[in-house]
């Protein structure tokens, strides 16, 4: 870059991040006011028929809200601000939370969650941001009819220091072929200097953002009996650190 550009690249650069503020502003107003009027609605329907309506606008509110979520963190990257805060988390916790983001209760049965105990080093907030991205993704792209999701921790037996978080399919078909598909675009993503859509979408793009932020490296494999089996590892806290009562503030 010629030394007269550099100006106007920071120039553009400030724009740019002042823009995103405003359009997450602009966002997070109408987000707010319709979590308080589904909570006011749920109140005034219970035991009543449309009491159903209204659990079911609280799943889509629940997946606004998540997005409203990515954009901030959008936002933050291009702004030169995102950086990850890594503390002491606890696993248990962090899957604890995945709950409230399954959309449905055909959701809930596609899913299968394999948990080990233990605590590892990372930024809870943008770690939960990424598997709940991940979880859903996935979710949309599966059939209980035709195999689970598996969301598994465990150890990496080759590097005791390192836990794994692992992401397969269960049941062949085409499913799984987009799904595969899906990981492999979060990948390539998640390793190119400059991240990119790569037909995955917006969210997937952000988690890819996220995935970087948080110094994980993805990895994928394809085996016959498990399909495509998406990993990221996560550095274990340290013994004397290991205290599940730190995790997610």
């Amino acid at each position: 870059m010629k030394p007269s550009q550099a100006p106007n690249a920071s120039s553009d650069a400030d724009a740019r991040a002042r823009r995103w503020a405003l359009a997450v502003h602009d966002v997070a107003q109408p987000v707010q006011a319709l979590a308080l009027f589904a909570n006011r609605l749920r109140k005034m329907s219970a035991g009543q028929p449309a009491a159903a309506v209204v659990s079911a606008m609280e799943v889509s509110l629940r997946e606004l809200q998540h997005l409203q979520q990515l954009l901030v963190q959008l936002a933050r990257w291009d702004a030169g601000s995102l950086a990850a805060h890594h503390t002491t988390t606890s696993i248990a916790a962090v899957f604890e939370r995945l709950g409230p983001y399954l959309c449905t209760a055909t959701d809930a049965q596609a899913l299968r969650i394999a948990l080990r105990e233990g605590a590892v080093c990372t930024d809870p907030a943008l770690l939960h941001l990424v598997l709940v991205t991940l979880v859903k993704a996935a979710l949309k792209r599966s059939s209980s009819a035709d195999g689970s999701l598996v969301v598994a921790c465990r150890s990496a037996a080759r590097r005791p220091e390192m836990l794994h978080i692992v992401f397969w399919r269960t049941g062949g078909g085409p499913w799984a072929l987009d799904l595969a598909h899906i990981f492999q675009s979060l990948v390539d993503s998640a390793q190119a200097t400059s991240p990119s859509v790569s037909g995955a979408g917006l969210e997937l793009y952000i988690a890819a953002r996220l995935i970087k932020v948080l110094g994980i490296t993805p990895t994928l494999r394809t085996s016959a009996a498990r399909g495509a089996v998406l990993t990221l590892g996560l550095p274990r806290a340290a013994p004397a650190l290991a205290n599940p009562q730190s995790a997610m503030a």
